[in-house]
């Protein structure tokens, strides 16, 4: 009597078995447990029990108070171009407007404090070729990063501008410039000189002729053009609004 041949979801089996090597294995078996360390981690960090830090409480900004705490309190200055007790007076400053304008109303709200939110934009301010760059630092997903920059800057715009660009422009006319012997010297007659600040962004979406719009050839990159006025003194009166890379001339 013959053998009879054996079934045929055996032998599938049999080949898949012949696939999985020792080497398939411990691939898969390092994937699981880094997926799962990963899965570990996570709950590490969102404990299902409260809080109840005094730290946690106490402090209005803990993002900034860790960089502190890690790097000491040169690191704002490395970070902003403003020192820590600069930054503190520019925070006094701006403190009930962002409590005023930020952060309020209905939906959902950041759980970042304004004074860090304040930290991570001046950062990003100075260090923002990219938003992943500055994101990383503080351990963010790019596009919330931004959002969140955004949403920030456009709450304390008005105040900022108003004292620190139009309240500027009040007090430095011509007339105060000639009698404080603060003039170009090359060009007496001049109140403010002109130059454009130049933001690289990513390339935007559309069809190529649109796309082209933000290209700047100077630059090599797709961005945004600013015109800013700035006096003798080094003050800035005047800032346009933003315009496509590719303008020449802003008017």
């Amino acid at each position: 009597m013959s053998p009879s041949p054996p079934p045929a979801a055996a032998t599938a089996s049999q080949r898949s078995c012949r696939n999985v090597t020792a080497r398939s294995i411990n691939h898969a078996v390092d994937l699981l447990n880094n997926l799962q360390a990963k899965r570990d981690s996570k709950r590490q960090r969102h404990s299902p029990t409260l809080r109840d830090d005094d730290t946690d409480h106490d402090s209005p900004a803990p993002v900034l108070d860790a960089f502190i705490q890690a790097k000491g309190p040169n690191v704002v200055h490395q970070m902003t171009n403003f020192s820590l007790s600069e930054f503190n007076v520019l925070w006094s400053d701006l403190q009930s407007t962002v409590n005023r304008r930020w952060n309020n109303g209905s939906g959902r709200k950041c759980d970042v404090t304004g004074r860090d939110m304040l930290f991570m934009a001046v950062t990003s301010m100075k260090h923002c070729g990219t938003w992943d760059v500055v994101a990383t630092m503080f351990a963010a997903a790019s596009p919330t990063f931004s959002k969140r920059v955004i949403t920030f800057l456009e709450a304390i715009h008005p105040h900022l501008k108003t004292k620190y660009i139009d309240n500027v422009g009040a007090k430095w006319t011509m007339e105060h410039l000639t009698s404080t012997g603060q003039r170009f010297a090359n060009f007496p007659a001049a109140l403010y000189a002109v130059d454009v600040t130049f933001q690289k962004t990513n390339a935007p979406a559309g069809t190529f002729s649109e796309k082209k719009m933000y290209y700047s050839k100077k630059h090599g990159h797709y961005g945004l053009k600013v015109e800013a006025s700035v006096v003798p003194t080094g003050f800035a009166i005047n800032v346009t609004a933003a315009v496509p890379g590719s303008v020449a001339d802003i008017s």
